[in-house]
């Protein structure tokens, strides 16, 4: 018989939602793409990949998969130096 475990993190041990709201922001700043009014309101339903979507449109001259990719950069910078435990 296996064993499984579930493992909440994000909520649980860690509060990360603000940091993912923050760096989407970043990343369209830092393409010189204006962010509209209700960015965030946009965004939050959208999950990850059409979120990289989105911004794929708001940010000229990066593909998708640039866009992905900076994502995961700030990502992991996030949990690693910026993202505290509860």
């Amino acid at each position: 018989m296996n064993k499984l475990i579930i493992f909440d993190l994000d909520g649980t041990l860690i509060n990360s939602m603000p940091s993912w709201s923050g760096f989407m922001i970043r990343i369209v700043k830092e393409g010189g793409g204006e962010i509209p009014e209700n960015f965030i309101n946009i965004i939050t339903p959208l999950g990850y990949a059409k979120t990289a979507e989105y911004i794929k449109n708001l940010v000229k001259g990066l593909t998708l998969e640039e866009v992905s990719a900076k994502i995961q950069e700030k990502a992991v910078y996030a949990y690693t130096n910026e993202i505290e435990l509860k």
